[in-house]
């Protein structure tokens, strides 16, 4: 694991703590611990830069045991989500090895008191730990009252955003010794006025940190882009018919999505517009016998049609095709399918899987795809009867590298895929990719990056996405 960059780890109910560092040294390392640089063998996950770990309901620290200076030195992100009995994040020692850590997030932690625990601050009051920190995102840690436990952390941060954190106080100057706050303006944290040192900004979906709920109101208009349109309340209830049922598009915790359009599709001309009892007829009713795959968003069925037109054929005859139903009930269903018909349909390469055409009848969304004979590469990495020779699996690498290079720099405007695994990637009888499965996929436009909800299967998302749900249509590095 010494040349290890990435790590994600979720979901194992039975881990208690990352790293144990009583496992990793004889007695006599550890009377050396911490104090010296000892020899480059004795560094845990030097290499290490990303840390990503969710839902862990036994973990209760981070590290416990010796330490050698070294260790996790490297370490730019740490991510911590949904631990409900994490107690302990850091400690001064490991605190000494995070020189390189840029990004902290801690989410939905319920005991987690203090981000860091130390029993005596006095021997650490002419330190300041995490001199690269930039970014803090503390969300939903109900017991959490110390950010740093009073020790001096953070001289170079840029950004903080605390959300449903009720018992934190305004961290002092004496905590987070930020000096030049930058980014998003936003509302600050109090300051104490007999300090000279100015308070770190504070990004959050509420109008102060931790502020009480019967002052929390705005006093002011918020900022908004200028590119947004300001519209009357009067006006929004003639356009969704004075929020009536018939124009409910979702629901969801915060409350109910209602409108109504009067725009017409717009698919690409060379698409064929498929009726729902055609592909019924050409799939034999949706047969199970049919079915070749299901996913988030729906189930895949073989089918066969004419060579050049909608009409079903019979087995054996004509083109056959995969007939994907979206299955997703609502807006959501709506989006993901045309999602895959505006990129599909206005895309052309030889590594993309032909979109042949559409059905959208009442509540229904269906697409035609081409049919690929050898299935997904997932069928092939994890099914011991479908072996791939080392010809092939570099063939496949190759092309599916050319894809995603296409999608990000060639294509106008560039697409990110997002959703990029075996399952994704299938194959035509000579082992050519075609990727398929754009439901997740977005458009970059007018920009080079863009922020929003990060998705995906986990494992399988680029760890700086995952971070700080940005995407960038190139990486820098």
């Amino acid at each position: 694991m010494e040349q290890l960059k990435c790590c994600i780890i979720g979901e194992c109910n039975e881990i208690w703590v990352i790293i144990d560092g009583t496992d990793m040294y004889d007695e006599a390392d550890r009377s050396g611990i911490v104090s010296e640089i000892l020899e480059d063998e004795t560094r845990l996950l030097k290499s290490l830069e990303y840390l990503y770990v969710y839902r862990m309901k036994s973990l209760s620290c981070i590290y416990e045991g010796p330490l050698h200076r070294g260790s996790l030195s490297h370490l730019k992100c740490l991510a911590l989500v949904t631990c409900p009995r994490l107690t302990t994040l850091f400690t001064p020692g490991l605190l000494e090895n995070l020189d390189s850590l840029e990004e902290l997030k801690v989410k939905d932690c319920r005991v987690v008191s203090s981000l860091v625990t130390c029993e005596d601050t006095s021997i650490y009051e002419s330190t300041h730990f995490l001199p690269n920190m930039k970014r803090i995102s503390l969300f939903s840690l109900p017991e959490l009252i110390s950010i740093s436990g009073g020790l001096r952390v953070a001289p170079n941060l840029e950004r903080m955003s605390i959300i449903d954190c009720p018992n934190l106080k305004s961290p002092s100057p004496d905590e987070i010794c930020c000096n030049h706050p930058t980014g998003t303006k936003a509302q600050s944290i109090p300051n104490d006025a007999s300090r000279e040192q100015p308070a770190p900004t504070v990004v959050s979906s509420t109008t102060t940190v931790n502020a009480d709920r019967s002052t929390s109101k705005l006093k002011r208009e918020p900022k908004v882009a200028s590119w947004l349109r300001k519209f009357k309340f009067k006006d929004l209830k003639l356009a969704a018919r004075n929020f009536s049922a018939a124009s409910l598009l979702g629901k969801g915790g915060f409350g109910s999505v209602r409108g109504f359009t009067n725009e017409k599709l717009v698919v690409a001309p060379q698409l064929r517009k498929f009726s729902l009892k055609d592909l019924k007829l050409a799939t034999r009713n949706f047969s199970p016998e049919g079915l070749l795959g299901q996913g988030g968003f729906g189930r895949v069925f073989k089918g066969w049609i004419e060579e050049n037109g909608t009409a079903p054929a019979s087995p054996g005859t004509g083109l056959i095709v995969a007939v994907k139903i979206f299955e997703l009930s609502g807006q959501l269903a709506y989006e993901r399918w045309l999602a895959e018909v505006s990129i599909l349909g206005h895309l052309v390469h030889p590594n993309l899987v032909k979109l042949i055409g559409y059905c959208v009848e009442g509540n229904q969304r269906l697409l035609i795809y081409e049919y690929m004979q050898r299935g997904s590469l997932k069928d092939h990495l994890f099914e011991t009867e479908l072996p791939l020779t080392w010809r092939n699996k570099t063939k496949i690498a190759l092309q599916a590298a050319e894809i995603l290079a296409f999608l990000h720099g060639k294509a106008e405007p560039p697409v990110i895929f997002r959703n990029f695994k075996p399952s994704k990637i299938l194959l035509d009888d000579d082992y050519n990719v075609k990727l398929t499965g754009f439901g997740l996929a977005t458009v970059l436009e007018g920009d080079d990056s863009h922020s929003g909800t990060v998705v995906g299967t986990l494992g399988y998302i680029d760890p700086e996405y995952l971070m700080r749900g940005k995407m960038k249509e190139f990486c820098p590095n």
